[in-house]
C-alpha cells in the first residue's frame, strides 16, 4: 500500500476489515462506507485470515507449493444466516459490497477498478453451479476462488459501460500469518529454517513470491494500467525469478461467459432471499421488543 500512497499522495487509501460471513455486519459496514465516500476509484478484495485451515496430503511438494493444490483447505461451517462460511467470506460478502457501493463506484466519464485476490488453487473441478456454496463438496476454498474468477468476468459484462472494471490477481505463495497457520504444530523457528529451501525452490517455480511485497507486484502493476485495457479473461500473477526479481504475467482463466452469467444470476437471487430474510428477522426483533415493553 505504501508505493500507492507515495505515488498519489492526495489519494485516500484505507484498509477496511469486515466480517463478511455475518450479513448484518456486512450491510451495516456498506451503509457507513456509502455515507463516508462520494467516490471509490479502486477496491481490492482479500481475506485477511482464517482460523479454519488444514492441509491435505499431496505427493508432489513443488507442485503443491506452486499451485496451492493440497497446501490449503479451509474447513467450512454454516453461518448464523444459513450460508456456507467460506462462500460467504470469500465471495458473497464481497459481491454484496459491490452491489451496495454501486453509487460511489459507477460514475459517468470516470473509471473505477475492482481487484479480486484469487489463487492458483482456483480449479474448475472444485466448482459446481448447482452447489455454488459448496455444501456437499470437500474443497470450499478452491470452489470459492474459482467462483471469484467467474464473478469478475460477469461484473465486467454488466458494469463496463458504467465505467466500472474488474480484474483478478494471484499473489503466488506468500509467507503470511495465514500460511504460518496452515501447520500450527510447526514451531515458529522451523519456518525460518525452511526459508533457504523456499528460495531454492524458486529457481524451479516462479510462483514462490514469498514476501507480501513481492506478492503485491501484480496488484501494483494493475493500478498503473488503464482499467479498460485489461483482459477480463486473464488472471494477473505476481511472479518472482530465481534472482529475486518480481514481475507480472497474465494467464488465461479456464472460465466461460455462459457459466459466469449463470453464477451472477444465482448470486442476485440469493441476495434477494437474504435481504428478505434479514428484513423479516428485523421485524420479529422489533415486535419482540415492543412486547417486552408492554
Amino acid at each position: 500500500m505504501r508505493p500507492l500512497v507515495d505515488e498519489s499522495p492526495k489519494a485516500n487509501v484505507q484498509p477496511i476489515s469486515v466480517k463478511q460471513s455475518l450479513l448484518i455486519v456486512t450491510f451495516k459496514c456498506h451503509f457507513e462506507l456509502k455515507v463516508s465516500w462520494k467516490r471509490v476509484c479502486s477496491l481490492v478484495f482479500n481475506i485477511l485470515k482464517s482460523d479454519q485451515c488444514q492441509t491435505c496430503p499431496y505427493s508432489n511438494v513443488i507442485t503443491m507449493f506452486a499451485t496451492g493444490e493440497g497446501i490449503l483447505a479451509q474447513k467450512d461451517a454454516v453461518t448464523p444466516d444459513g450460508l456456507q462460511q467460506v462462500f460467504a467470506t470469500n465471495l458473497f460478502g464481497h459481491f454484496l459490497l459491490v452491489r451496495e457501493l454501486e453509487p460511489v463506484l459507477c460514475h459517468a466519464g470516470r473509471t473505477s477498478l475492482l481487484v479480486w485476490t484469487s489463487s492458483s488453487n482456483a480449479h474448475h473441478s472444485a466448482f459446481n453451479l448447482e452447489d455454488m456454496e459448496h455444501r456437499t463438496g470437500t474443497q470450499p476454498y478452491s470452489s470459492s476462488k474459482y467462483a471469484t474468477d467467474l464473478l469478475s468476468l460477469a461484473l465486467n459484462q454488466h458494469y463496463n459501460k458504467q465505467g466500472l472494471y474488474s480484474s483478478v490477481i494471484c499473489p503466488g505463495f506468500v509467507m503470511t500469518n495465514l500460511t504460518y497457520g496452515i501447520l500450527p504444530s510447526f514451531p515458529a523457528f522451523l519456518w525460518t529454517l525452511l526459508m533457504p529451501v523456499f528460495w531454492l525452490i524458486r529457481v524451479f517455480t516462479n510462483t514462490f513470491t514469498l514476501t507480501p511485497y513481492n506478492g503485491a507486484e501484480a496488484l501494483f502493476w494493475l493500478f498503473r494500467q488503464k482499467p479498460e485495457s485489461l483482459d477480463p479473461y486473464a488472471k494477473y500473477h505476481s511472479l518472482t525469478s530465481g534472482l529475486g526479481n518480481s514481475y507480472t504475467r497474465p494467464h488465461k482463466m479456464n472460465i466461460t461467459l455462459e457459466t459466469s452469467e449463470t453464477l451472477h444470476v444465482k448470486l442476485l437471487q440469493l441476495e434477494r432471499e437474504m435481504r428478505t430474510k434479514l428484513c423479516q428477522r428485523e421485524k420479529e426483533t422489533q415486535t419482540a421488543g415492543r412486547l417486552q415493553k408492554t
